[in-house]
């Protein structure tokens, strides 16, 4: 079974790219198998655009270029994968396991020195103004008080509207 770590992180940021850029981003989730053995202008032509599309693409997304995208890509193939849902014997083991394998594709989507760099910054402002609508305003309110509660200076409006 191929563990999607990197097809995780394309997914969430393939919404950011252009719309040619996010066929080679679709190109590499859907074919994230064979994509280790092509060349940039093979992917280039599933894709429909040209070589120096499939690079800028692969630096949109973070990485140094496609030899890096292959490279992770072969990686995340070689690790091994987790407990296969076919095997599950029982319903709630199956959610479970679904649950589990949900948050370690997520995890793969994560960037962590982004996070220590917002987290840094958090600590360091004087002031923090933290914005939900629908239904992360619950969220986002819950976090303010957390973040008042530690004596930090927060604001968390309930209609972000007025």
């Amino acid at each position: 079974m191929f563990k999607p770590r990197i097809r995780a992180l394309l997914q969430s940021l393939a919404p950011s790219l252009v719309p040619s850029e996010q066929r080679v981003a679709q190109v590499c989730i859907d074919r994230a198998d064979k994509i280790p053995e092509m060349s940039a202008a093979e992917l280039a032509t599933a894709a429909d655009v040209s070589p120096a599309t499939v690079i800028r693409a692969c630096q949109r997304m973070s990485f140094a270029g496609f030899q890096e995208l292959r490279e992770l890509l072969r990686r995340d193939q070689s690790a091994p994968a987790g407990p296969a849902l076919d095997v599950a014997q029982h319903p709630v083991e199956q959610l479970f396991l679904r649950a589990v394998s949900g948050i370690q594709n997520a995890l793969g989507a994560l960037d962590f020195e982004a996070m220590d760099a917002a987290a840094e910054k958090i600590r360091d402002c004087n002031r923090l103004l933290i914005v939900g609508n629908g239904s992360s305003l619950p969220a986002a309110q819950s976090a303010a008080i957390y973040f008042r509660a530690s004596g930090k200076l927060c604001e968390s409006p309930s209609d972000i509207m007025s």
